[in-house]
């Protein structure tokens, strides 16, 4: 467990680190505007990618634990996860045409949206994590991260216009998607898997999908509809200086995500064998969560200023006091991420939808109203809320979700680490 935790974050921090990196010169490099236009096209990127996503990874790592026929298995979640890939290209470049007037906004979606195609490969990710052979995803995506991050910082110090910086983002992902197949072939009878599912099979999985896919929609949404509506609202400028704080604020959300990524095949056998353990577990990992968020926030609150006048320079400082507001979401969304591993290994993927959808509704109409009279505070202030109400009070409106609202109300209570732990 501890070795696989070891990769997990290894993998996850150096994609941060990375990631960060490259974010930090394309932004130096390019003007605010210029930067707010990029930011823009990714966070379009990040709503169309949804369709690439399925619902898929939970449900297929859950499935390929437990699969006596991991062949099929496998065939069936590759035929949906094409499907996705080629529909979010497809929906992507629909989008771009009827709705983006400037050339070369739309040419950047153009090539981002290739990038899209590759994330077939991710298939193998799942395979790999329902083996625990989390070394080899992290092997394979500090690889390809390290590849796009260093092209994107070569493009972006070169003479060449900004919309280039996108083709880093088709490298990044073309080769993950080389290496990813180049470890998966060896290991698994490819004639087998290449043998299309049967259309029944393939509808029940997207059935068994198909909350967790609009829940999904509905999260990328209510995280990157901010800074689409600030773009039609205010300007490409606005867009740029939110887009400091909230990426600052995202590169703390791969935390859980890596705990999580971890201890799933843990929880799953746990809730099979004995409620009360699984339960107390639970908390153990909220309360390990929330007290993570609760110090990374206060720390930002105190250097935020400093942080992005050294790191960004001084034509994005309004950024730290956006910083100072949007961090503090990271306190539910943290203990969102157990939530949402809850709701799959119990079969209630409904409320996903209903959460994040409320969340998503929330969010549009609170930066409606808040980005009109705040400006750009008030989009950081629509996402504290949003946030609160969909990944925390939300929960104790429904019969089946009150419990864990309770595990996560639980969560100021240091005692609980004990079971944080002993999970471990």
């Amino acid at each position: 467990m501890i070795k696989n935790l070891g990769w997990i974050f290894l993998e996850k921090v150096g994609v941060v680190l990375f990631s960060f990196i490259s974010s930090v010169l394309v932004a130096r490099n390019f003007s605010v505007a210029e930067f707010g236009a990029y930011s823009f096209a990714l966070s379009l990127l990040a709503v169309f990618n949804v369709f690439s996503h399925m619902g898929l990874p939970a449900v297929s790592v859950r499935e390929l634990s437990v699969s006596k026929n991991k062949n099929y298995s496998l065939s069936l979640i590759f035929s949906l996860k094409i499907i996705g890939c080629v529909l979010g290209f497809v929906f992507f470049n629909l989008y771009a045409y009827m709705f983006i007037k400037e050339g070369v906004v739309r040419l950047m979606c153009f090539i981002l949206s290739l990038s899209i195609l590759f994330k077939v490969s991710e298939v193998i990710q799942y395979y790999f994590e329902s083996l625990n052979e989390n070394r080899i995803n992290a092997q394979v995506k500090l690889t390809s991260s390290l590849i796009g991050s260093s092209s994107r910082i070569l493009l972006a110090l070169s003479s060449l216009r900004f919309y280039f910086v996108s083709f880093s983002y088709v490298l990044l992902n073309l080769s993950m998607f080389i290496l990813f197949f180049s470890r998966f072939i060896p290991k698994v009878e490819i004639k087998k898997i290449l043998k299309l599912p049967t259309f029944r099979d393939l509808v029940n999985l997207f059935k068994d999908c198909f909350l967790v896919f609009a829940g999904t929609i509905f999260a990328v949404l209510y995280l990157k509809i901010d800074q689409v509506m600030l773009e039609s609202m205010i300007n490409k400028e606005a867009v740029g200086i939110y887009a400091i704080s909230s990426n600052l604020t995202e590169y703390w959300y791969f935390f859980p995500d890596a705990l999580l990524v971890v201890l799933m095949p843990k929880l799953v056998k746990t809730f099979a064998v004995n409620k009360k353990n699984y339960y107390s577990y639970m908390r153990g990992i909220t309360t390990f969560l929330f007290w993570s968020a609760f110090i990374v926030a206060i720390c930002v609150n105190i250097f935020s200023r400093d942080l992005i006048e050294f790191i960004y320079g001084k034509k994005y400082i309004f950024s730290s006091e956006i910083l100072n507001i949007h961090i503090w979401a990271a306190l539910f969304i943290f203990m969102r991420v157990p939530f949402s591993k809850h709701i799959v290994i119990l079969k209630m993927t409904k409320f996903s939808l209903i959460t994040q959808g409320v969340g998503c509704i929330v969010n549009v109409l609170l930066n409606y109203f808040l980005i009109g009279s705040m400006g750009v505070k008030g989009a950081a202030v629509a996402t504290f809320f949003s946030y609160f109400i969909a990944g925390f009070m939300l929960l104790v409106i429904f019969k089946e979700t009150r419990s864990f609202f309770y595990v996560m109300l639980s969560s100021y209570n240091f005692r609980n680490l004990y079971y944080f732990k002993k999970i471990l």
